[in-house]
């Protein structure tokens, strides 16, 4: 009997996991035509499912299209909602903004155009600040209080990670549509 709640219990991993994995070729199906429209290419999504990292990339390959990289550990230990918001973060980075000039594809604009991809997907600002909230809490392996970020001010326009409460706090004023948070975008100083 126990074998046969194990292979159950396998089969119905395998199947949550092939769902997982339907939900991200959904998500870069959905940015293809603006990568086509913007840059003239191609998005090319790799799983790697045999490796167990809990993380997702996101870069140009040598024949000139964006790559799109999921590890297994996506898979695994994300739930749906948050995975969206890991997709939505990794297309923030080809689809980063202007200022000035120049084109910022750094990781507080990723979470920031993430903000809206989430909401565009999920179509409900409630379940959008969860799966921001969930995937960041997850990742980090601890809850978040944003509001700290609100007094943090970084001199020009930071493109590594911001601290785990910028990072939320980008997030969810990209889903809000108001402006990017100072303590990591402030161009002006």
């Amino acid at each position: 009997m126990y074998f046969f709640f194990l292979l159950f219990s396998i089969l119905q991993a395998e199947a949550h996991v092939d769902d997982k994995e339907k939900l991200i070729k959904n998500i870069v199906d959905l940015y293809r035509p603006l990568a086509s429209e913007q840059f003239q290419k191609d998005i090319v999504l790799t799983l790697k499912k045999d490796d167990p990292s809990l993380n997702a990339s996101a870069g140009h390959m040598p024949d000139g299209s964006i790559e799109v990289t999921v590890f297994g550990g996506v898979l695994e230990q994300l739930e749906e909602s948050e995975i969206i918001f890991v997709l939505c973060h990794e297309i923030g980075h080809i689809f980063g903004k202007t200022f000035e000039g120049k084109l910022y594809r750094g990781e507080g604009e990723a979470d920031y155009f993430a903000g809206s991809c989430v909401l565009n997907i999920l179509h409900d600002i409630d379940s959008a600040e969860r799966s921001i909230m969930g995937s960041l809490e997850k990742l980090y392996s601890a809850p978040i209080d944003y509001s700290l970020a609100e007094t943090r001010k970084y001199p020009g326009i930071q493109l590594s990670y911001p601290d785990k409460e910028c990072r939320v706090l980008s997030a969810l004023r990209g889903l809000r549509e108001e402006p990017r948070p100072a303590c990591w975008f402030n161009p002006l100083l």
